[in-house]
């Protein structure tokens, strides 16, 4: 190298010593920040979608069954706290008429650190019916859409 090139990179390293810190210093929180917000928002999205799978199986389920609505909510609860990650479960409802099955849960976040506080109700129902009723009426939609165009 030359001298004269020698002596402005060192001029230079002389100058900006510690930038790269400081910088880094006020970035850092920054992006650590955002981090935790993604990781927290996965979480939430990955409680209600796996509550909400929960709901409609375990309905799906017990339409069928013989067990009173005080033996499903039990059940029930006891499962959802499995496959929960951040949600707390406040609630379970079930409510069985002639034909028809329905479940509710009420669920609650509570993010301390961001004073972020969220309530959801995530509701599923099931109607009791002949499987063959069912297919046939399925089949008649398809071919009267199919009509259509």
């Amino acid at each position: 190298m030359y001298k004269k090139e020698e002596i402005f990179i060192t001029k230079i390293k002389k100058e900006y010593k510690g930038s790269v810190t400081i910088e880094m210093s006020l970035l850092f929180p920054i992006v650590v920040f955002v981090i935790i917000v993604v990781m927290l928002m996965s979480f939430y999205v990955s409680d209600i979608v796996s509550i909400r799978a929960k709901i409609y199986e375990y309905c799906a389920m017990q339409e069928e069954s013989d067990k009173t609505e005080s033996e499903i909510k039990n059940e029930l609860q006891k499962k959802l706290k499995d496959y929960t990650i951040i949600a707390e479960i406040k609630s379970v409802n079930v409510k069985r008429k002639n034909d028809k099955l329905e479940m509710s849960v009420k669920i609650e976040y509570d993010f301390g650190y961001f004073n972020m506080h969220n309530k959801d109700t995530i509701s599923a129902v099931t109607y009791s019916e002949n499987t063959r009723d069912y297919i046939i009426r399925q089949k008649v939609i398809i071919d009267a859409v199919k009509d259509i165009k």
